[in-house]
């Protein structure tokens, strides 16, 4: 009978991985900062938490962008700001925080018409303007690319419907059912480190619009914000910090009429994985 033990203990193994869940909670923002994730909450799958230094051991002389603090007039290498339209960025001394300054990238596509009835643009990975484009017929000529049902030429970009933070750029060979290693899909960054310094170190919090990867703003604290009590089901003990006020995991904001924009779109705020509050406009 000892087959039928093993056969059960495969089984088990099987059915565990098949339920993992997948964590929907926005991390980009701890992704971008380099921070990195503390143990698991298995009814989840999120992390407990994130470590941050660049937060929690913030050096005001300092800049920070993707995980590596960059001393006053220390360069980023370009490859790493291009595909945020940027360029020759350096760190600067500041008050109250070091920021960085870039030299911003204008396309030629930006101040051209485009006959987009004729032609597309192609791209590469990781750039910010267009590489080329192909029009008539010889765009017939070229490599297409079918992903969710949608048909792209060789070139375009291609974006992921259920996975925000991933894309890809429609070359040969490109295999649609695994997007997760194929050489042409990569991990959308998110460059607010280079633009965002007085928010992102002042003690905002991101604020997300549904189905985008990047955080759309940041909030920082009102004297009217107030804590309002949830449910913590998984008994986590760890706590988000904003402003004056703290908030155990899953703890949530009233911002008062300050929830609701001129557009009637709604912000809640969670404490769901410190150390930061994180905001959803729904």
């Amino acid at each position: 009978m000892r087959w039928l033990e093993v056969a059960w203990i495969v089984a088990i193994v099987l059915c565990t991985g098949a339920l993992a869940q997948h964590c929907d909670v926005p991390v980009a923002h701890y992704r971008t900062m380099g921070c990195t994730a503390v143990g698991t909450i298995a009814s989840t799958g999120c992390p407990e938490r994130y470590e941050c230094p660049s937060l929690t051991a913030h050096d005001n002389e300092k800049c920070y962008f993707n995980g590596k603090a960059y001393a006053v007039t220390e360069t980023i290498p370009n490859e790493l700001v291009a595909p945020f339209c940027s360029v020759l960025c350096y760190c600067r001394a500041a008050n109250p925080y070091a920021k960085f300054r870039c030299a911003h990238i204008d396309c030629p596509e930006f101040f051209q018409r485009f006959d987009h009835d004729n032609c597309y643009r192609k791209y590469e990975k990781g750039s910010c303007c267009a590489a080329g484009k192909v029009c008539g017929e010889e765009r017939t000529k070229l490599a297409t690319c079918e992903l969710e049902h949608e048909i792209y030429r060789e070139g375009q970009r291609m974006y992921l419907k259920d996975q925000p933070c991933r894309s890809c750029i429609c070359k040969p060979g490109f295999n649609a059912n695994a997007t997760a290693t194929d050489p042409n899909c990569y991990e959308t960054g998110c460059g607010f480190e280079l633009f965002e310094e007085k928010q992102l170190y002042g003690g905002g919090i991101p604020v997300y619009k549904k189905d985008r990867c990047c955080p759309w703003e940041w909030r920082l604290p009102l004297e009217t914000d107030k804590v309002v009590k949830g449910s913590n089901p998984a008994g986590s003990k760890q706590q988000c910090k904003y402003g004056k006020l703290t908030l155990n995991v899953g703890d949530s904001l009233d911002l008062g009429q300050a929830a609701t924009n001129s557009e009637g779109t709604k912000l809640t705020c969670t404490c769901a994985i410190p150390p930061l509050v994180h905001c959803v406009l729904n």
